[in-house]
């Protein structure tokens, strides 16, 4: 499944320079390893990413959250 979401541009910016690899987010869009995800910035770029393994339901984390870890494809003006 391919979801389309918004980010803020301080974390977008760290994704496209290959420092963040993770994202919190609210599990409302039941996220699975294999999905594709582009995180889309206020500024008009956007990174293009593939979820390689989803952590939920552990010590300090949110119940509904989860945390995405991110294969970044692509990126860049959108």
């Amino acid at each position: 499944m391919h979801h389309e979401l918004k980010i803020e541009k301080r974390w977008l910016d760290r994704i496209l320079a290959g420092e963040k690899r993770a994202e919190v987010r609210i599990n409302d869009r039941d996220f699975q390893v294999g999905d594709t995800v582009a995180l889309n910035g206020p500024d008009g770029r956007a990174a293009g990413c593939n979820i390689t393994h989803v952590l939920s339901n552990v010590p300090g984390l949110e119940p509904g959250f989860v945390v995405l870890s991110l294969y970044t494809v692509w990126g860049g003006p959108r």
